[in-house]
């Protein structure tokens, strides 16, 4: 496709260098490094003094000599006569040319060899979560974005008996004053069989999973009775170096899942204080193209300059995302996601596992929650698939979900909330807060369950 004639002549006759495509049939977008910008400052006086809107404020439009400064300082400008945006860049420290505007179809890309050449070798993304790969002198749909809907979802837990007598002796044989002290807490492996009865409530309201994976360290729950619909699986199975095992870091395990000999293209990552708590379809966690839904939640990543002996291990991991998606993306995350089920795709993880292959065989490597960590299913690539076109934000109130802090005196009115109206998705966490001792979060999550899940699945002994 050809470029517009005016815009072009204007940059070749300024000897600018700059970049352009055609975004399918939609808009032109020209890119140039901001050093130029007065010089299209001046062309826009000169040519089209009307007709300009500002980026930085969607269809606003530009009084030249009073807007100067916006325009100068903005990501960019559009000709709305003539269907065309110029953005300004800012150069990174590893030469590639970085825009500001939001709706770009392009976050990151290579500067052109030479004035008017097409985009190539960059990041292309929208708000719209439409990728784009560069062919010529347009921007197509990345190949990944292909409908494909999936015929075959599978569950996958992570699960540990922190009472079993080897796996203590483990633990503390290979773990002791390893990790920074929030991250090696007792309730962090405390079970209260919470699996029994979340796997009761995907039988109940998800009948049509294939498939349900529990991931575990030679260790198996006497109730569980294993056959060709619930298998166990070993970490050593998954574990690519077994040199680094015994593992007692849930980002580490979680870096592995996609490894399950036999997993389903999709599937869904629950961990086992997560419920479900009324009828859910596959549309719940993919989209009729096979994109994640994204569940984010309306917190937000703490800030970094909240001191060390503050932060907790979850909050390390959200810098280290947030750290590789400015470097990579040219945003900052800021928004963490639900504890809900994580719908996944094993292809896109097996491809993080490749664009950040140091990053997780670090993760992998650590036995308990380290500084170097990331989170992969909860925090990595729920933005990465979105950044990449195989995510998009589930639609607003299509589910309910309810979060809960069993050590909170709040989780008597929660339960009493719950077993009335369950939501589609809940989460019984249990952290540090012990405004209710053990005894009494023990009695009122039994409670719970006989409400919700009296009857045994087929899957129990």
């Amino acid at each position: 496709m050809m470029g517009n004639k005016t815009i072009d002549e204007f940059l070749n006759s300024s000897e600018i260098n700059y970049c352009a495509a055609t975004v399918e049939v939609g808009d032109r977008f020209y890119l140039i490094k901001r050093s130029d910008v007065l010089r299209v400052l001046n062309y826009c006086k000169r040519k089209h003094p009307e007709n300009l809107s500002s980026l930085r404020k969607i269809g606003h439009p530009i009084v030249l000599g009073m807007d100067d400064y916006e325009f100068i300082t903005g990501p960019g400008v559009r000709f709305d006569d003539l269907g065309s945006t110029i953005l300004f860049c800012d150069v990174r420290a590893d030469g590639r040319w970085m825009t500001r505007y939001k709706d770009s179809p392009i976050s990151a890309i290579m500067p052109p060899e030479s004035p008017g050449g097409a985009f190539k070798d960059g990041v292309f993304l929208t708000e719209r979560s439409l990728a784009f790969q560069a062919e010529g002198d347009e921007l197509k749909l990345r190949e990944e974005n292909a409908a494909r809907a999936p015929n075959q979802i599978d569950i996958v837990y992570t699960w540990v008996d922190s009472g079993d007598p080897r796996w203590m002796v483990k633990k503390a044989i290979f773990s002791d004053g390893k990790s920074f002290s929030s991250g090696d807490n007792a309730y962090r492996y405390l079970s209260r069989d919470e699996l029994k009865f979340s796997i009761r409530s995907i039988e109940k309201y998800a009948p049509w999973v294939r498939n349900i994976y529990v991931v575990t360290d030679e260790q198996k729950p006497d109730w569980l009775k294993v056959s060709s619909k619930v298998k166990v699986v070993d970490h050593r199975d998954i574990f690519p170096d077994q040199s680094v095992l015994p593992v007692f870091n849930s980002h580490a395990i979680e870096a592995c899942l996609h490894r399950i000999p036999g997993l389903a293209e999709f599937f869904v990552y629950f961990n086992d204080d997560v419920f479900l708590g009324r009828p859910v379809n596959p549309s719940d966690f993919f989209d009729e193209s096979g994109r994640s839904l994204i569940y984010l939640s309306q917190a937000s990543f703490i800030d970094t300059t909240i001191p060390p002996e503050l932060q907790v291990p979850t909050d390390v991991a959200g810098f280290n995302m947030q750290a590789l998606f400015k470097r990579d993306f040219g945003f900052i995350p800021t928004r963490k996601m639900m504890h809900t089920p994580h719908p996944l795709r094993k292809s896109v993880m097996e491809e993080i596992c490749n664009v950040y292959s140091d990053e997780v065989e670090t993760t992998r490597k650590a036995r308990v929650r380290s500084t170097s960590d990331l989170a992969i299913p909860s925090m990595l690539y729920p933005y990465y698939a979105w950044a990449t076109g195989r995510g998009v934000l589930r639609k607003p109130g299509s589910t309910m979900y309810r979060y809960f802090d069993t050590g909170k005196s709040g989780f008597r009115t929660a339960v009493n909330e719950i077993t009335k109206k369950p939501p589609h998705f809940f989460c019984a966490n249990v952290t540090y807060h012990e405004e209710l001792d053990m005894a009494e979060q023990k009695r009122l999550l039994d409670f719970m369950f006989k409400k919700l899940y009296p009857n045994k699945s087929r899957f129990e002994r």
